[in-house]
Formats: structure tokens, sequence, C-alpha cells
């Protein structure tokens, strides 16, 4: 008797313990420098909006979700490109690339294979740093600063981002609405919630 009230208590301190861990704030991004260290390090989070494709052929949007986990990653784009949903999960190395109307591949670049298999393209690997307001490590990015040390363009890889609006998420600015261009390509985002 006494042993199993031991081995309850435990457990209720261990759930009440993760019940109170919750979401982690982020510091204060007080500078560029600072946002662009806490930002490209941040693994773990998870976003959900709108994204509209538009090309010369079509114009489309729907619902877009994303949710970081250390090195891997779910997102998902449901409504446009007029195929239907479209999955990628993966991390660095591998994505498997999937959806209603697509031939389900796993890759090393889920972005050109959803070009080659679609004609639209997402910059899926840019887009966990743009979406953060940071660009990508490792790569060449020329970044122009506007208000408050916030990036208002990015030109990475070929594309030309810019962030048409922020919004305040705990103590931060975070980007709300960003347009990624690429020749004649053009996608918005507009976030809805951050976690």
């Amino acid at each position: 008797q006494a042993a199993m009230r031991a081995v309850v208590v435990g457990l209720l301190l261990t759930l009440s313990a993760c019940a109170t861990r919750g979401v982690q704030e982020l510091p204060v991004l007080e500078d560029w420098p600072t946002r662009v260290r806490i930002m490209s390090a941040l693994d773990v989070w998870s976003m959900r909006g709108r994204i509209g494709v538009r090309t010369p052929d079509e114009a489309s949007s729907g619902n877009l979700s994303w949710v970081q986990s250390r090195n891997r990653f779910e997102a998902d784009i449901d409504g446009p490109l007029g195929i239907g949903g479209v999955r990628f999960r993966g991390n660095a190395d591998a994505v498997t690339l999937s959806g209603s109307r697509i031939e389900t591949r796993t890759v090393r670049n889920p972005g050109i294979e959803l070009y080659r298999q679609t004609g639209i393209r997402v910059p899926v690997d840019g887009l966990r740093y743009w979406m953060l307001g940071v660009p990508m490590p490792g790569t060449p990015a020329n970044v122009t600063l506007g208000d408050n040390d916030l990036p208002s363009g990015i030109d990475q890889a070929g594309w030309k981002i810019t962030f048409k609006e922020y919004r305040r998420w705990s103590v931060n600015e975070l980007p709300r609405r960003i347009i990624a261009e690429y020749g004649d390509t053009r996608l918005t985002i507009v976030i809805r919630d951050w976690d």
C-alpha cells in the first residue's frame, strides 16, 4: 500500500513538472546579431498559416503548417498548387515528399523534386529560416535591415524574400507576412500562429 502510494505520488509530481514546463519563451532579440544567432539555432517550433502561389499559369492558396523538432521537420501544404495536399517529412539528409496527386519520393532536395513533378517552386530548405526572419546558414545572402534591426528583405539562393509585416509574439517581433519570389513564381505566406 505504501509502495503503491509512493509510485502514484512520483507519477503525479512528474506530470506536474511536465505541465508547468510548457512553452519555452524566447529571450529578447535586441539586435540583428542576437536575432541571427538565436533564431538560426532554434530547433523546436511550429507555425500555422496560409500560403498563396502565383505563377503565369495559375493562382491558388491553401493552408501551411510546419513543425520543427530538432533536426526533423514535418510540413504540410493543403489546398493550393492544383495538386491537392503535399507533405514533407524528413531532415537535412533526406525528405519524403508525398501527396494525393504526386508520386511519393524520398530525396535530398524536396523543392527541386516538387518542381520536377508539378512545375511549382517552393523553397523548402530556405523556408525553415526565412519564416523565422533570418537567412539560411552556410549560403551567401544579402540582407536589408529596416526598423529596429528587423530584416525588410533577404536575397538568397535565387529567391527574393520581402518581409511585409511583423507581429509581436510574446516579447519579440516575428514575421507575419512574407513574399518570396523566384523568377515568375510568387509565394505569399501569412503566419497566423507561432509556438
